[in-house]
């Protein structure tokens, strides 16, 4: 069904998809309503990079993760559903043992298709309580969190309760076709005529046939679940006797749903108030502290690397306080926000024990086999087995990375896949009709990557303005031309990690450097031996007016400057007006 005018069409939602709570049914609605190309897929990734990457989205749906202090965008009406925690358990479940096919690495998955239901529910592996424990809570909860401390199970039941009323729409599964009505009416769409059931869990057992034991054992494990599902239903009601009074009626006249139908003029939302677009995250009780991380390429020598070429991610991180069993973990990311890799220590078959204050680091060391581009990371010390939400320390964009070159053949793309091809004939043909032929006969077989200049021991050199330079403008930036002779018995390398280049201090006329690190010029090629070469360097002006003097040199990047190595720099007096 089309949106009824174009005032309609620019309204953007944001749907929370709680596991097993009809989510899949509500994205069929919208389906109908809005039609696909207006709708993200169905997600499984933190909101903030789901809002960032499907921003031109009337919809943007999924199985989202919070993190503390996450704000909706404004713009975009915000729903959830919640489903009562046993109730939710039991399709989970079942959901999961006979309409699920096997999905490597999910371990409450495979272990639901090996274990009955009551040998599920008395499991203490982690990824099975995460589902069978106060899902809910914990999901809700670090939207107004501050991550500043370790929280009680009732402080996160008091902050998921708050969590809610930054939705402007809460349902329950038990009011599914009153939740889409209401969304109708909200949005300004007639409500459907056939409410959508998708994903349904197939063979289930009814709750009055499933052990009392086992349901008393879920309920006890479930109390803060039961009182927020309680919470959300009187949220529902009351958001929907809200609609039926402006709509004019009560439901003593007649249905929810003929109302909803016969209504002529449907009200529309009004958007969230505007508020602060949230900054990286930044949380923890930090027993644990992430200091700094930074990623060298092993050719590249840098954060500039090929891709293809080994790398190493160094994350340093302070202990305040001993701890056990701690996971370092790091997520990396694209320039759109998209996850395109994490992992963490446990993952990795490994725990961090840690018996003594002081600074550490981990190192992660992988094949860097993605595209061109800028990357972000992200780093986390928490404890490798809790269920909580508790975290040590994480930090969004601790550091950056960029891919600049590739290694080997030509590919575009986001990952590398190293392909093969092979070709034949559908069906058998009397003679060859198809042949693959070698295009790559005269390709090249060596490629440079990089030239690791070592630190010079020889700074021996002339440099020499070949102008006349006696006034500039403040912040003036003039290119001069100069020339330069290596007078020493090495090469002075122009690219890499220790290259040679043209640069220049600022001094007052009593010999005091005013500006130590000058704009950079890079040499054309490297410089032999004996060597002369003329290029035109940038220079900048201070932006005060005044008496200076211009001093020309040479620097050898993380080594040294040819000035302070006994290299005279060539000094020019100069009128700043």
């Amino acid at each position: 069904m089309k949106l009824r005018n174009e005032k309609q069409m620019k309204k953007k939602f944001f749907f929370d998809h709680i596991y097993k709570a009809g989510g899949s049914s509500i994205e069929r609605a919208f389906l109908e309503w809005l039609g696909e190309a207006q709708m993200s897929p169905g997600l499984v990734e933190p909101a903030t990079d789901a809002l960032m990457r499907y921003a031109d989205k009337i919809l943007v749906t999924g199985h989202f993760s919070f993190s503390p202090n996450q704000w909706f965008d404004p713009e975009r009406y915000a729903l959830t559903m919640l489903r009562h925690p046993v109730d939710r358990i039991v399709s989970h479940y079942y959901f999961a043992k006979r309409d699920v096919g096997l999905r490597g690495g999910d371990v409450s998955v495979e272990l639901a298709k090996s274990l009955s239901f009551e040998e599920y529910v008395h499991n203490d592996v982690p990824e099975i309580r995460n589902h069978l424990e106060n899902f809910q809570v914990r999901h809700y909860f670090p939207l107004v969190w501050d991550g500043s401390k370790d929280l009680s199970q009732d402080e996160q039941f008091e902050l998921a309760k708050q969590a809610l009323h930054r939705y402007d729409l809460v349902g329950v599964f038990e009011e599914f076709e009153d939740f889409l009505i209401v969304l109708a009416i909200e949005a300004g769409w007639l409500p459907l005529e056939q409410i959508p059931r998708v994903n349904v869990t197939s063979k289930r057992p009814r709750l009055v046939d499933v052990d009392s034991n086992i349901l008393r054992h879920l309920e006890e494990l479930n109390q803060l679940d039961i009182a927020l599902y309680e919470h959300a239903l009187g949220l529902f009601q009351s958001k929907r006797s809200e609609v039926l009074m402006r709509c004019g009626v009560t439901l003593s006249d007649r249905t929810f749903n003929e109302i909803a139908h016969t209504r002529n003029e449907l009200p529309h939302y009004s958007p969230s108030p505007c508020v602060t677009k949230p900054k990286p995250a930044d949380y923890g009780n930090r027993q644990v502290e992430l200091l700094q991380a930074n990623l060298r390429g092993e050719i590249s020598l840098g954060a500039e690397v090929l891709s293809g070429e080994m790398v190493c991610l160094r994350v340093d991180f302070r202990v305040h306080q001993p701890a056990e069993n701690v996971a370092l973990g790091i997520v990396i990311s694209d320039h759109d926000g998209r996850k395109i890799f994490g992992t963490n220590s446990k993952a990795l078959g490994k725990i961090i024990q840690i018996s003594e204050i002081g600074d550490y680091y981990g190192e992660f060391r992988f094949r860097c086999d993605v595209g061109y581009g800028r990357y972000r990371v992200a780093a986390a010390l928490h404890p490798a087995d809790d269920l909580t939400g508790k975290m040590y320390h994480w930090r969004d964009e601790i550091t950056y990375f960029s891919v600049e070159g590739n290694m080997g053949y030509f590919w575009e793309g986001v990952a590398n896949l190293y392909p093969t091809l092979q070709c034949g004939s559908l069906v058998a043909l009397s003679r060859q009709s198809l042949s693959l032929l070698d295009a790559s006969e005269n390709w090249p077989r060596t490629q440079s990557l990089a030239i690791h200049t070592q630190p010079l021991t020889d700074f021996s050199a002339t440099i020499h303005l070949l102008g006349k330079i006696e006034q500039m403008e403040p912040n003036e930036i003039l290119a001069l031309e100069v020339e330069v002779c290596n007078n020493s018995t090495q090469t002075w390398g122009a690219t890499g990690l220790r290259a040679v280049r043209v640069s220049y201090h600022w001094l007052d006329n009593f010999g005091q450097i005013l500006v130590f690190d000058g704009e950079r010029t890079q040499l054309s090629h490297s410089v032999q031996s004996n060597e002369r070469m003329r290029l035109w360097a940038t220079v900048k002006a201070p932006s005060i007016p005044g008496n200076y003097v211009l001093a020309l040199t040479l620097v050898q990047e993380n080594v040294a400057w040819f000035d302070q190595m006994g290299c005279a720099a060539q000094t020019v007096h100069i009128c700043v007006r």
